[in-house]
């Protein structure tokens, strides 16, 4: 019993850990950065999203909702974006296209 509570709790860890890493690999070409920092961008859009409630591991789900924002600001062709809010439920971003 002892040893299946613990396979459990190992394989959570690591799953949870490789999707933390995920999302800054899939988006090399965007960064995260402050509002002033885009003061002289074009502005593409602002953009936000919702937990999914149904996962099983609430802290996935929300790296989930981070990352589909940024894979939404690349798809505008954004360099950079300034994160509105983000909370366990929901999250919003403005996205910018910077000359740099």
């Amino acid at each position: 019993m002892n040893s299946t509570i613990r396979l459990f709790f190992t394989s959570a860890a690591i799953l949870m850990l490789s999707g933390c890493a995920v999302h800054t690999m899939a988006y090399p070409g965007l960064r995260e950065v402050q509002p002033q920092v885009v003061d002289h961008c074009e502005r593409m859009g602002s953009i936000s999203e919702m937990t999914d409630t149904s996962h099983i591991f609430p802290i996935v789900a929300v790296q989930q909702m981070q990352d589909r924002i940024r894979a939404k600001a690349a798809e505008l062709g954004a360099t950079h974006i300034v994160w509105e809010y983000r909370t366990d439920e929901a999250a919003a971003a403005t996205a910018y296209r910077c000359a740099d």
